[in-house]
């Protein structure tokens, strides 16, 4: 009876991890698509190259907050049936989490800017 539970626990596991291969292979092949857009694009832009990054830097950052409110509003899912000081430190948590690896970032970039002027 045990030996049958163990192997329909690793059939499942089988069949999920053939999911997350499929979804893998389709992100990706799209990522690879936008990619080939924005070095397209970079390529036909005969503007000013700062200009082209600014722009880029905008876009990443309203997706960074897109993003971040996405992660708050997910775990304010799965913790709002518990109490209120529970949803605060666990709020708060994640908020420290995302400032720190938005900081990281920027100082990344910060660096990566200073390398390049140098």
């Amino acid at each position: 009876m045990a030996g049958a539970s163990l192997l329909a626990l690793i059939d499942d596991i089988a069949s999920v991890l053939d999911d997350v291969a499929m979804m893998s292979k389709v992100a990706a092949r799209k990522t690879a698509g936008v990619l080939g857009d924005d070095l397209a694009a970079l390529a036909e832009d005969s503007g000013d190259p700062a200009e082209f990054e600014a722009d880029k830097v905008k876009g990443a950052i309203r997706t960074d907050f897109v993003l971040s409110a996405e992660i708050v509003v997910i775990a304010l899912g799965i913790v709002g049936d518990q109490p209120f000081n529970t949803q605060v430190a666990v709020l708060s948590g994640i908020g420290l989490m995302l400032l720190g690896v938005l900081a990281a970032g920027a100082v990344r970039t910060a660096w990566a800017e200073r390398q390049r002027q140098n």
